[in-house]
């Protein structure tokens, strides 16, 4: 009996193999009339000049150029809320919604924002000597930041316009400090000073 289910089944395999390759095919088939995306991104890395692009100026990238203000026009402090909508649905690990989407929180009633936040003009770098601590994160509105950061031997980052909403940063320079479940921004006027010769 073993040895006829054996050969049954080795049959069985046999047949199958030599079936045609279309015959797990059911119902109609039509010829893909989509172009295949992988020959367009090829075609499309082969048409850009690589040397040219990866080696244009820094103040060309679009990721520095960041988000210009105006500067101060008073000294002010000023409280803020910020206020955040969930853009999607949170779910726990069980897939249970928490918070629907348009669900709207202060983060700060659950996190603390681990330091300060300058925002400055690239052409106010000298103000910081006077109002920046070793611990505060520095970020320019537009510029080089790679060459400010090797200048001032500080991480600084740019400003973008999200983070600018989110924080409603107006006019530099400005420090952000969270005070208990609030931000407050701290506004001042900038003087640039007169070249002397």
């Amino acid at each position: 009996m073993i040895k006829l289910i054996g050969r049954l089944f080795t049959v069985s395999l046999l047949t199958c193999q030599s079936l045609p390759a279309n015959a797990a095919v059911i119902g109609q088939t039509y010829d893909i009339e989509e172009p295949d995306a992988l020959m367009e991104i090829e075609q499309k890395v082969a048409s850009v000049d690589w040397g040219k692009a990866l080696n244009k100026p820094a103040d060309q990238w679009s990721a520095l150029q960041g988000e210009t203000l105006p500067y101060a026009a008073e000294n002010r402090s000023r409280s803020v809320v910020p206020f955040y909508t969930t853009e999607f649905e949170i779910t726990d690990q069980t897939g249970r919604v928490t918070y629907p989407k348009g669900f709207t929180f202060n983060p700060l009633e659950f996190v603390t924002l681990p330091q300060r936040i300058v925002v400055i003009d690239p052409r106010q770098e000298s103000w910081l000597a006077g109002h920046v601590t070793a611990s505060d994160q520095i970020l320019f509105t537009h510029g080089n930041v790679l060459k400010a950061k090797e200048r001032l031997h500080v991480p600084i980052f740019i400003l973008d316009a999200k983070t600018r909403s989110r924080l409603d940063i107006q006019v530099v320079p400005t420090i952000v400090e969270q005070k208990g479940k609030m931000l407050v921004l701290h506004e001042f006027v900038y003087q640039e000073q007169e070249v002397t010769q």
